[in-house]
């Protein structure tokens, strides 16, 4: 299935059984609640700039994670867990795609590239990481 526009969701919940990718392509994809039924070959694909978005509020405490289930391409799957610490509301997005940061030493990396973004108490802080 692929986006057509930007969209906002309560709850999103794949079928492996039907082997179902959400592509995003140049749109993003506003959770407002849980993902159930990620994995390889049902997840969402950030093929393009789009990104997945979810707010972690600061009224369940501190210590909320949240999985980004998200892969950069059909049949990949790299989720990522990322832990609210303050306790203050925190906008998340997320992307990821096959292609390496520029990195020391490409031989040794996974040949991915996440981008990461949280914004929260007035800050925002863009994050970049490749996997080692």
């Amino acid at each position: 299935m692929y986006l057509n526009q930007d969209i906002t969701v309560g709850s999103l919940q794949f079928t492996p059984s039907n082997g179902c990718n959400l592509f995003l392509g140049s749109h993003n994809l506003t959770l407002m609640d849980a993902v159930g039924n990620v994995g390889s070959g049902h997840c969402v694909i950030t093929d393009g700039s789009g990104v997945v978005i979810r707010s972690i509020s600061g009224a369940v405490g501190p210590g909320q994670t949240f999985g980004f289930p998200i892969g950069p391409s059909a049949g990949k799957w790299n989720c990522v867990q990322l832990t609210n610490q303050s306790g203050n509301v925190h906008t998340y997005s997320g992307r990821v795609v096959t292609s390496v940061a520029d990195v020391a030493n490409v031989e040794t990396t996974a040949k991915v590239t996440w981008y990461l973004k949280c914004d929260g108490d007035g800050v925002s802080t863009d994050i970049q990481t490749p996997l080692v």
